[in-house]
């Protein structure tokens, strides 16, 4: 089946195609490279409202419930709005270290500028360490999907000062079950020439709103590829 275009799209499905401008709260999210998921489920939903059955949530809107690279299942939460977030890691994987703040500013000295083009980024990609998803009621879909990735909009490189900050370096769309879906790919500097990677998917039909969020180790780039390998078990159509 080939993904729909907008102009083949029936009109409910049309309207989750319209740009919007990102909301403030997310402009500050990526400004400052929140990619805590705890907060874009806070700032979305708006509390937690207790457990859920991830598996069952999963596979009923996924039909899945097992992911690739040897992710579990760790938490599933209903919040108060009526959406559920469910986020699988990857058993015994380090935490990563707290990043170091810029060195302090000597008074009276003029700071010297960050190259961040020459922080390492290996040619290799790896897994993700956390993949989270969020399911969200179909009448606030379209701005979800709005806020989380197509009104997403990243700095340059060279607009970035001492204490980093996060990209957008690439968007595109990949075939979900015949629908075109959105995704961003995020990298956020930090203090000391390091970085960690993150990329969002839409895995939406109009009924099922869902939001993949896929977060990389310190170090680690991610890629389109293993994003590819990470949602194949669940484009096949339903």
């Amino acid at each position: 089946m080939s993904a729909q275009t907008a102009d083949a799209m029936p009109d409910e499905a049309l309207a989750m195609e319209t740009p919007r401008a990102p909301s403030g709260v997310f402009l500050v999210a990526i400004a400052f490279g929140l990619m805590v998921l705890a907060a874009i489920a806070a700032a979305l939903l708006v509390g937690m409202g207790g457990t859920a059955d991830g598996r069952e949530v999963m596979t009923r809107v996924l039909g899945e419930s097992e992911l690739p690279f040897g992710l579990q299942l760790t938490s599933a939460t209903k919040m108060s709005s009526s959406g559920t977030l469910v986020v699988y890691e990857i058993p015994g994987t380090p935490p990563d270290a707290p990043v170091a703040p810029p060195p302090p500013l000597v008074e009276g000295a003029t700071p010297e500028p960050v190259d961040w083009t020459k922080v390492l980024i290996p040619e290799a990609s790896g897994p993700p360490r956390q993949a989270a998803f969020l399911f969200v009621p179909s009448a606030r879909g379209s701005q979800v999907l709005d806020d989380m990735i197509r009104s997403v909009q990243g700095r340059d490189r060279g607009q970035l000062g001492r204490e980093g900050g996060t990209v957008l370096l690439d968007r595109g769309r990949l075939d979900f079950r015949g629908w075109n879906s959105d995704w961003i790919h995020m990298r956020t500097y930090e203090p000391g020439g390091t970085f960690r990677d993150a990329m969002r998917i839409s895995l939406s039909t109009p009924e099922e709103p869902c939001v993949l969020t896929a977060t990389w180790s310190r170090g680690v780039p991610a890629s389109k590829q293993v994003l590819e390998e990470l949602v194949a078990p669940f484009t096949r159509p339903r």
